[in-house]
């Protein structure tokens, strides 16, 4: 693939066909063959799937480009003295002085340029296939024309899709509780049964809820203490001859209770709260359906916009790019400055000629262009990252059999 708006098959074709024709004399290093190398450099790291694999290519072109700035220095060394020798127009050694200045910044400025346009080629193919696979199991969804998107939509989907992935450990969680709970629920009405017929109705209520409240944080030591402690200082509602056993029953009672739930807490996550009847199941999961619910109204309606809006931010980074040149105008501008260097000016308006169609532009190229190459790459890492942790959290939740609580 090409970064639209730089080069199409047919521009390549073009300097290719130039490489094997061009010369015009100078014996200087052909940028030709010094683009090219480098042009198939970048379509190799384009398959390139590791990001620790980059690194490779990345020395690869930093190495060619030196090579290449070597041989284009060998050869000013042998041209460059003859000129030099000759009387030339103090204006003209002025130009020359300052295109030598430019020269390092400018050949620094390419190898940048270089870099940049194979990280950001490699990361507009992989959005690519990240979003088409993303979007395959992202449910159906009409385009809205009225969102509005903005970066802070980042963090919103990302919570979102956080939260969904909660929303599924809990449903899966209060669904695998629901075996266990026909066990309990069972076992825990028996001792409330018996603590009505031991307590006054008021204190068997408040008995009652504090053994749930300590059963549910998992207190089983508080929760025999507290009911050791209501049976010795609360005296039964009637003396009789069966209080005693009606006692001994609520603690047998709680002890069983006690060992369903110690039985099955292994299968239970840590985070999860207890529910000790069907009432509580059905309340819970139905709290849980509901924000689901939510989260999936929300997810369906600026998901996949905000995918093609961060794309679209990646692609303002390649035309940001293509602002600063496609690769055969800056070496254009860059032969027109090295042939500056080793051809005298006949005239101040050969020299006036020279700054303005070659020195200014390149001074300018180094100023207001490759000086932008830092942001650019930090701006595409940056929405890149963004574009990873969203189509990854999607296809991980999407991913999962969806079951709704209650199915």
């Amino acid at each position: 693939m090409e970064i639209e708006g730089f080069h199409t098959q047919e521009d390549i074709d073009n300097i290719r066909r130039q490489s094997q024709t061009y010369d015009d004399g100078s014996e200087m290093p052909s940028w030709h063959d010094h683009f090219l190398t480098m042009w198939d450099i970048i379509k190799q790291a384009e398959k390139v799937v590791d990001d620790d694999d980059m690194l490779h290519y990345h020395m690869l072109i930093k190495k060619q480009h030196k090579d290449y700035v070597r041989a284009i220095n060998s050869w000013l060394a042998k041209k460059q003295p003859v000129v030099l020798m000759q009387p030339l127009l103090a204006e003209d050694r002025a130009a020359k002085e300052k295109a030598l200045s430019l020269k390092g910044k400018y050949e620094e400025g390419l190898c940048r340029y270089f870099l940049c346009y194979m990280y950001l080629n490699r990361l507009l193919v992989k959005a690519r296939i990240d979003i088409n696979a993303t979007l395959k199991v992202l449910p159906p969804s009409r385009l809205d024309k009225s969102i509005r998107l903005g970066d802070n939509m980042s963090f919103l989907l990302t919570r979102a899709y956080r939260e969904k992935c909660e929303l599924n450990e809990k449903r899966q969680a209060l669904k695998g509780m629901r075996s266990w709970v026909n066990k309990l629920e069972p076992a825990l009405h028996e001792m409330e049964e018996y603590a009505k017929d031991y307590f006054p109705r008021t204190e068997a209520q408040r008995f009652s809820t504090r053994i749930r409240g300590y059963l549910r944080l998992k207190s089983f030591k508080n929760a025999r203490q507290l009911a050791e402690v209501y049976l010795n200082e609360h005296k039964p509602k009637m003396m009789c001859l069966t209080s005693s056993k009606v006692r001994q029953k609520i603690v047998e009672s709680l002890d069983k209770v006690i060992t369903i739930m110690e039985q099955n807490l292994p299968h239970l996550n840590d985070h999860t709260n207890l529910v000790l009847d069907t009432r509580e199941l059905r309340l819970k999961r139905s709290f849980v359906r509901s924000s689901e619910v939510r989260v999936e109204k929300f997810i369906s309606k600026y998901g996949a916009p905000f995918l093609g809006y961060k794309y679209k931010l990646l692609l303002k980074q390649a035309y940001r790019l293509a602002q600063i040149g496609t690769f055969e105008k800056l070496f254009y501008c860059y032969d027109k400055l090295l042939k500056g260097l080793i051809q005298a000016q006949n005239s101040e308006a050969d020299v006036q000629t020279y700054e303005a169609e070659v020195l200014k532009p390149a001074s300018y190229t180094i100023k207001a262009g490759i000086s932008n190459i830092p942001d650019i790459f930090d701006q595409m890492e940056a929405t890149m990252h963004d574009l990873r942790t969203l189509t990854t959290l999607m296809r991980n939740a999407h991913d999962k059999d969806h079951v709704p609580p209650g199915a």
